[in-house]
């Protein structure tokens, strides 16, 4: 799965589109940072979030390539795993499912409250790729296993994201 459009583009597709202008790109010196985490074998933090009352292990993709690869290439998730991607400040965000293998349940959140759901984004191999954007801006974006959200009863409006943002140093 990646971001489409502008800075925001997480195997993203070119140019935002719908109305809003294009976020201002960000410092890559912000961008590179170390992590004082336990990673997986790609290099990733990985943290617990919590989605109501429940618990998921999560990779967390703060920088523009960690975003842009996202869950591609992925043959399999484990139940209860996914991804959390970070954004400084809400965006309007646009994502697609090109060279990602596994179906996947989309989230997004703004001040931490469930804002859109995309449920089972299905895999693509060739373009044109659908996109999943927004209908608002959004600072948090979860991917899970698809069927998650609508097994566990995720709503926007309803649904609430806590965690421990993890610390990075510059």
């Amino acid at each position: 799965m990646g971001i489409v459009g502008g800075c925001v583009t997480l195997g993203l597709l070119g140019g935002m589109q719908g109305g809003w202008s294009k976020p201002p790109c960000p410092n890559p010196a912000e961008q590179v940072a170390a992590v004082s985490a336990t990673e997986v074998a790609v290099g990733l933090p990985v943290t617990t979030i919590v989605l109501d009352d429940h618990p998921f292990t999560v990779e967390v993709a703060r920088t523009m390539p960690e975003q842009n690869r996202g869950l591609q290439h992925r043959t399999s998730l484990a139940q209860n795993r996914g991804m959390l991607f970070e954004f400084d400040r809400p965006y309007p965000l646009r994502f697609w499912m090109k060279d990602t293998l596994i179906p996947l349940d989309i989230l997004f959140f703004k001040n931490d409250v469930l804002i859109h759901v995309v449920e089972n984004a299905l895999p693509c191999k060739a373009d044109p790729c659908p996109v999943y954007a927004t209908p608002a801006p959004a600072d948090r974006v979860v991917e899970l296993n698809a069927g998650t959200s609508q097994r566990l009863g995720f709503s926007p409006r309803h649904t609430h994201l806590s965690y421990t943002p993890l610390s990075y140093t510059p």
